[in-house]
């Protein structure tokens, strides 16, 4: 019984030291949940609930809404204004983000993307002024 009462107490700490393997350096959490796994986040950062919930590093003026960032990915710009703006594993290095669900899927968006919602929803490339209506890119290109 102590044995097993030890165990599941190990198991547990390294669970908890697992979730909390966050290094936050500038002015983080501002909401609640906003570092839910381990990421970095160096900058201004985590201001809604649940803005980062899964391994990712965000260096710059991210998370704005719920949920900004829903999966593992690199967000390095003024990114992620909108609930659900990441949805999935990508980069953006740019001014993008700012409708619901305006990336869902990987691909990588280097300009001023994704202005309406859903505006990229599957895996493609947009490096330019690309997606300012609804479902703009609903497809693989």
């Amino acid at each position: 019984m102590k044995r097993t009462l030890g165990l599941l107490f190990t198991l547990l700490s390294l669970i908890t030291t697992y979730a909390n393997a966050t290094i936050n350096p500038g002015l983080n959490k501002f909401g609640p949940q906003s570092n839910f796994g381990p990421h970095n986040n160096p900058g201004l950062n985590n201001f809604g609930p649940q803005s980062n919930f899964g391994p990712h590093n965000n260096p710059g003026l991210n998370n704005f809404g719920p949920q900004s960032n829903f999966g593992p990915h690199n967000n390095p710009g003024l990114n992620n204004f909108g609930p659900q703006s990441n949805f999935g594993p990508h980069n953006n290095p740019g001014l993008n983000n700012f409708g619901p669900q305006s990336n869902f899927g990987p691909h990588n968006n280097p300009g001023l993307n994704n202005f309406g919602p859903q505006s990229n929803f599957g895996p493609h490339n947009n490096p330019g002024f690309n997606n300012l209506t609804p479902r703009t890119f609903n497809s693989r290109f």
